[in-house]
């Protein structure tokens, strides 16, 4: 996970990687938990990260845990099924995120 300071920083690169749509494991939107921004790409070394800004930051003084569900309000954004990888990375890449 890459955590960069603002959304702009964010947009910058998701446009410059889709010039090269192959890379996007799944597209830009927001995680129901920890309501960070991201969206997770294949890098040219052929491992995955995701890349992002704005999450949740915790106090570890006054976090209460809390349950969150798949359909909970607030998660935005779309995935798309993994590309098939090269055959030079089969077997190599970690297993796509759960959405």
């Amino acid at each position: 996970m890459l955590e960069v300071s603002d959304f702009s920083t964010v947009g910058r690169v998701m446009s410059r990687i889709n010039d090269d749509p192959d890379h996007i494991i799944v597209t830009l939107g927001e995680h129901t938990n920890d309501r960070m921004t991201s969206f997770y790409v294949t890098t040219p070394s052929g491992f995955q990260i995701e890349y992002g800004c704005d999450g949740l930051v915790v106090d570890d003084d006054t976090w209460q845990a809390t349950t969150t569900t798949r359909s909970a309000p607030g998660a935005t954004g779309t995935s798309r099924p993994t590309p098939e990888p090269p055959p030079e990375t089969k077997g190599k890449l970690c297993p796509p995120p759960r959405s």
